[in-house]
């Protein structure tokens, strides 16, 4: 299965099947994809990087295709839209562009507050939950 039929699954379409980060699911939750290699941990909880403060996005506007749709779902997240994490891996964590190797296609990671440390916003992974049951509104 490919990760924009993944995300039709979850009801969460990608607006274009190259550029997109992430799709607008049910109730408004913003279903993203996020690096595996970007979870931290703060106080004994893990924290996933979602993009940088202020708007700004982890890659300049004009070069990155989807950079102004990620700005868009990080506001909605803050406006108190439900943040839905797809845990992705490279193919090579040292190239300069990761590209998707695998995903947790069993789970996702719901999302509670947002912590800023050091200019990036990082979202706590408070639940962990089985796509059907995500799918069936179950979380």
């Amino acid at each position: 299965m490919s990760i924009s039929a993944f995300f039709k699954k979850l009801q969460a379409p990608l607006v274009n099947v190259q550029w997109s980060w992430g799709g607008v699911g049910v109730n408004n939750d913003q279903v993203l994809r996020v690096w595996a290699r970007e979870l931290i941990k703060l106080n004994g909880k893990q924290y996933m990087f979602i993009d940088f403060e202020e708007g700004e996005t982890a890659y300049p506007k004009n070069q990155i295709r989807g950079a102004r749709e990620r700005g868009r779902q990080l506001q909605a997240i803050k406006d108190g839209a439900l943040g839905v994490f797809v845990i992705c891996h490279a193919h090579d964590w040292n190239a300069d562009s990761w590209s998707i190797k695998d995903w947790n296609a069993k789970t996702v990671f719901i999302g509670s507050s947002l912590v800023t440390v050091d200019g990036s916003v990082y979202c706590e992974l408070a639940q962990r939950v089985d796509v059907k049951d995500y799918n069936n509104g179950l979380y």
